[in-house]
Order: C-alpha cells, then structure tokens, then sequence
C-alpha cells in the first residue's frame, strides 16, 4: 500500500510541475484571448492549463521515466532535447489547438467555469 501512495505523490508531483510550467508560458496568452476580466475567467485559465497537464500526465507519464530511451523513441514527436522542451513544445500543440476551437468565444472561460461552479 505505501508503494502505491508513494507512486501517486511522485505522480502528482509530475503534474504539479508540468502545470506550474505550462502557466509561466501559457497564462498570459491564453488571458489575451479573452476580453473578460473576472474571478472566473482567471480560475478558468488555470483550470484549462491543469487539464493540459493531467492529459500530459495521462501520455506520457510512464512513458518518460528513461528520457534518453523516450528522446531517441517515435514517440518524441516534437523531437526535443529535453522534458522542459517536450512539455513546451506539448503546450504550444494545445494552445494552438485551443485557438482553433475557440478563436473570437469572447467570455469562454467565464461561460464555461462560472456555470460549472454555480
């Protein structure tokens, strides 16, 4: 049992950082994009940026235990030198995704997390 709390610390841990990550690039793009400015929004952008790092997590967790087996594998598909790269290069396919699908959803964060939540 302590094996698998452990386990699931180090995996938490993981997705702490690859979002702590992703928010120092990501926050403030993705705020541009929206012309709301309330508590909503904000937590929004957060929410969105974690569920990036928990599907990044999903993928690629187990699979970036040896970096140098992962970095020379098919599946480095953005061929990066490193995780901080990889996990970049991961955001940058999800913000340009996410502005495919929203591009001019004015008030989307707020739409969507402020009805969540209330």
């Amino acid at each position: 049992m302590k094996e698998i709390v452990a386990d699931v610390e180090k995996q938490s841990e993981f997705i702490e950082n690859v979002a702590a990550h992703l928010m120092r690039i990501f926050l403030r793009p993705l705020q541009e994009l929206d012309t709301e400015r309330t508590y909503f929004t904000h937590v929004g952008i957060l929410a969105e940026i974690l569920e990036w790092a928990l599907e990044f997590s999903n993928w690629y967790y187990f699979k970036l235990n040896n970096w140098s087996k992962f970095k020379s594998s098919r599946e480095n598909i953005f061929n990066s030198e490193n995780l901080e790269e990889f996990v970049t290069a991961y955001g940058h396919m999800k913000f340009m995704r996410f502005c495919l699908e929203h591009s001019g959803y004015q008030g989307y964060f707020f739409k969507k997390y402020h009805t969540e939540y209330n």
